[in-house]
């Protein structure tokens, strides 16, 4: 089940904050089905004792966040020619593995990490036929290589 909603509103002169938000609720119905049957056991950590898993142990399928959130403000002066932008994504923790073969995530070391990535950039109208855009990608560095590995660190960038 899929719940995304998204707005826009100007504010100020000049400026928009565009807003997004996704809740995800995602699952295996033969997994699901098991749990309620009782058939499923999991581990509070590798090599520990046999638990019943119920459905409040279930996260769903594997690489999917229940929660994802964009926010992004706009500033455009065309009379001077500059614009700006800062947008925030957000993703909450999401499955990654299933080390103790049940099928699932239901483990913490089982998950990633949520995070919360920032990128903002400055532009600047020159002649009406050039622009000079200077900015940032990844402002807050976070890094997850094995989770993650097309997420590169901190970029600073120029453009003309």
């Amino acid at each position: 089940m899929l719940f995304r909603s998204n707005i826009q509103a100007p504010f100020g002169k000049g400026f928009t904050v565009f807003a997004g938000y996704q809740l995800l609720f995602t699952g295996d119905t033969e997994i699901r089905s098991q749990i309620k049957k009782g058939l499923v056991f999991g581990r509070d950590i590798p090599g520990g004792a046999a638990r019943l898993m119920f459905l409040s142990d279930y996260g769903g399928l594997l690489n999917r966040s229940r929660h994802q959130a964009n926010l992004r403000f706009f500033y455009e002066n065309p009379v001077k020619g500059y614009t700006a932008n800062m947008r925030l994504m957000y993703r909450s923790r999401w499955g990654v593995t299933d080390l103790d073969g049940n099928g699932f995530a239901n483990m913490n070391k089982e998950y990633a990490k949520g995070f919360l990535q920032i990128n903002m950039a400055a532009t600047k109208h020159i002649m009406n036929h050039f622009e000079l855009q200077v900015g940032v990608n990844n402002l807050l560095n976070y890094t997850d290589p094995v989770n993650l590995p097309n997420i590169s660190a901190r970029q600073y960038f120029i453009a003309f």
